[in-house]
C-alpha cells in the first residue's frame, strides 16, 4: 500500500515539446490542469486542457508539446509493436 502524497502520482511538465516516433504505448490521459497539443507528422494539432480525456495510440507519430504548465492522471497500456 502506497501511503505518498496524491500528487506523487501526478505527472507534471513546464514547457517544452517531446518528439514521438512513435508514441511508446497507448494512453489515456485526463488533464488535471494547464494545456498540452499533440502535433502530428501532418502538422495536425489537437490541444487539450483541464478537464478534458483524450486517447494517444501507440501508433502516434508527431510532437507532444506542453504549451503551459500542466498535470495529468493518466494509464499507460503497454502493447505489442507490429
Amino acid at each position: 500500500m502506497h501511503s505518498g502524497s496524491e500528487d506523487e502520482n501526478v505527472p507534471c511538465a513546464t514547457f517544452g515539446t517531446l518528439l514521438c516516433d512513435p508514441y511508446p504505448y497507448d494512453e489515456v490521459c485526463i488533464m488535471i490542469s494547464g494545456r498540452v497539443a499533440l502535433i502530428d507528422l501532418d502538422g495536425n494539432r489537437r490541444e487539450f486542457s483541464s478537464g478534458e480525456a483524450f486517447f494517444v495510440p501507440q501508433s502516434f507519430r508527431g510532437t507532444w508539446e506542453t504549451v503551459e504548465p500542466s498535470k495529468k492522471f493518466f494509464v499507460a497500456l503497454p502493447g505489442s509493436r507490429s
